[in-house]
């Protein structure tokens, strides 16, 4: 049964280096089913902000809050079945579609009754067709594996996902699916990329959090973050 909806603070959120600062404070919030995309140019901070919410990283400072509790105190196996986090490169561990998906299930021991009424409900409403369950990722496109991925992350009825660049592979069109099961589900979606439909968009640059808005004019800023990774790549020539 889908738990009691949740918001996730952060505030000012760190982590650094010994020898240099890769994300300063950083201070936000995420409503219950609420769509937020994470925009920047490569090396801004957005995958080690989503992984610093999950856990994945520690930070070396500030507080994050899930449904008002620091989320230190909650042991990290809780956390990130509340809060699943999507990589970039899909991986499904060498199992089938089907081994993959049940696997968190296995972990938390749930009952065959109730994975198996999971599965069904993921096939149905992320439209993960019946073929593909006992193909291996070998045998599926790198989209196809990405799909399967967060199919995956749902399997845990989690309250909020956290996608980084899903759409390196994925079709912009997913976006709609994504966001359409996120309101059917009262799921929050936390989304690194760029030209994408959401409720607010957070802009880093350089590990900064420079502005946190609910209308973006995308056109301006791809030209920014563009201008902003070019003179990255000059700098490293």
């Amino acid at each position: 049964m889908r738990q009691l909806l949740a918001d996730l603070k952060v505030e000012r959120l760190t982590f650094a280096l010994p020898y240099k600062p890769l994300l300063q404070p950083v201070s936000f919030t995420v409503a219950a089913g609420e769509v937020v995309v994470i925009a920047g140019a490569k090396g801004a901070g957005k995958t080690l902000l989503l992984k610093l919410l999950n856990r994945l990283v520690e930070p070396t400072g500030g507080q994050v809050f899930w449904a008002g509790q620091e989320y230190r105190a909650l042991p990290p196996a809780n956390l990130r079945r509340h809060l699943a986090y999507v990589a970039t490169e899909p991986d499904l561990l060498g199992m089938t579609v089907q081994e993959a998906l049940m696997y968190p299930l296995l972990v938390q021991q749930l009952s065959p009754m109730v994975m198996e009424q999971r599965l069904v409900e993921v096939l149905s409403n992320f439209m993960i067709p019946e073929g593909w369950l006992k193909q291996r990722a070998s045998e599926l496109t790198m989209a196809d594996c990405q799909r399967v991925a967060i199919a995956r992350s749902l399997m845990m009825e989690p309250q909020m996902l956290l996608l980084d660049n899903p759409f390196k592979y994925l079709d912009l069109k997913v976006w709609a699916e994504l966001r359409s099961i996120a309101k059917k589900l009262c799921l929050s979606l936390v989304v690194t990329g760029r030209n994408l439909e959401s409720d607010r968009v957070l802009y880093l640059r350089n590990g900064h959090l420079l502005w946190d808005r609910t209308e973006v004019d995308w056109a301006v800023l791809e030209e920014e973050i563009d201008r902003a990774e070019a003179l990255e790549a000059a700098e490293w020539k």
